[in-house]
């Protein structure tokens, strides 16, 4: 119930410290790109809440199904794993970028 929330707000999080100025470069990333970058986890996070959605609702008219719910709550499923992929593989790019360049200040200091 509390990790699609705290899944958002922990990757959001560690994405905007990652962007903040003198992070990855000495410029500000421009802040259109900083909001696009947190939007990741949180789009992950309400596709949980509509796919747990649809799950509930499976259940409840267990039987009878109805088809467009199991194609909602699938689409909900696939788009959740393809957004929580982007979210990790941003925040290890993001990661590997932060680190080669605080190495290299460190070094040149």
């Amino acid at each position: 119930m509390f990790y699609p929330t705290l899944y958002a707000i922990s990757r959001g999080l560690a994405l905007w410290w990652l962007t903040m100025p003198g992070r990855l470069r000495d410029a500000p990333m421009p802040l259109s790109w900083r909001y696009a970058l947190i939007a990741v986890p949180i789009i992950m996070a309400s596709l949980d809440e509509v796919e747990s959605g649809c799950i509930a609702r499976t259940l409840q008219t267990w039987p009878d199904l109805s088809h467009d719910l199991v194609h909602v709550s699938s689409l909900a499923t696939r788009m959740k794993m393809i957004t929580g992929v982007m979210t990790e593989l941003l925040m290890a790019v993001l990661a590997i970028l932060w680190l080669r360049r605080s190495l290299l200040v460190r070094r040149f200091e």
